[in-house]
């Protein structure tokens, strides 16, 4: 019963800060504070009052539009609260109370982040993965998961073989694969979860992008995607890697 308490309690409290995160996602790019300021509606900028501001519910109750101009609102804002939520709440189901929770819910944050920053910008800002970067290295070094040798082996390792790649790439294509943003985030992933779980993030990339660039090919007949960041898709191979065992991932996916 307790657990059923503390986990509507941070699926609550995800909602909230997924509100926060959507701001962060709309202004930090375009360099306005993200810190201060009332929300506004990023078309007619009218002030959005808190009642409008209530994570998930004012969407709905609002039909999704702006309550002044009545301009549809996108429907990542309601998607990032929930998202968040739900990843909150799951957290806490795996790792319970402890320093764990802690770092696991710090790592859903950066990922969400850096998750919606890089689809509307195709950009992975330093501002999140620098600091993502230290707190990993202070949460290797107090905790036993990851060890910190694991996680400083998982760090160098992360941004090696990215930098490796985009290297190869411009050598023989003359033009970069991917920014150097990928590089830094698989750092970041392999801070909080130790170099064994990089083959498996990677695979899981790897795969969601195919499937994903399949599913807009039979949706748009045939056409590619024209930009299409891989941010998201590592986010996605953390995230899986953070919740389930990165050695039964692998496996899982070795058999395809």
């Amino acid at each position: 019963m307790i657990d059923i308490y503390f986990t509507t309690f941070l699926a609550v409290m995800g909602a909230v800060i997924g509100s926060f995160l959507n701001v962060v996602i709309y202004r930090l790019p375009l360099g306005k504070n993200w810190a201060n300021g009332r929300s506004a509606c990023p078309k007619c900028e009218a002030p959005i009052t808190w009642k409008q501001n209530i994570p998930v519910l004012s969407y709905l109750v609002l039909k999704g539009r702006c309550a002044r101009c009545r301009k549809p609102i996108s429907v990542r804002y309601p998607l990032v609260e929930m998202v968040t939520a739900a990843l909150f709440g799951a957290a806490y189901l795996e790792f319970g109370f402890g320093s764990d929770l802690a770092a696991s819910l710090l790592l859903i944050v950066t990922l969400v982040v850096i998750t919606g920053i890089d689809i509307d910008h195709q950009i992975i800002p330093d501002v999140i993965t620098y600091p993502a970067a230290v707190a990993g290295v202070l949460f290797a070094f107090s905790n036993n998961s990851p060890e910190l040798a694991d996680a400083l082996i998982g760090a160098a390792t992360g941004y090696g073989v990215f930098f490796a790649l985009n290297w190869t790439y411009i050598l023989v294509r003359k033009r970069e694969a991917m920014g150097m943003g990928d590089a830094k985030l698989f750092a970041v992933l392999g801070l909080f979860l130790g170099w064994q779980a990089l083959l498996p993030i990677f695979i899981v990339a790897v795969f969601s992008c195919f499937f994903f660039i399949l599913a807009h090919a039979l949706v748009c007949k045939g056409t590619p995607p024209k930009i299409l960041p891989f941010g998201p898709f590592l986010s996605l191979g953390g995230l899986s890697c953070l919740f389930f065992d990165p050695a039964a991932i692998q496996s899982l996916l070795f058999r395809f």
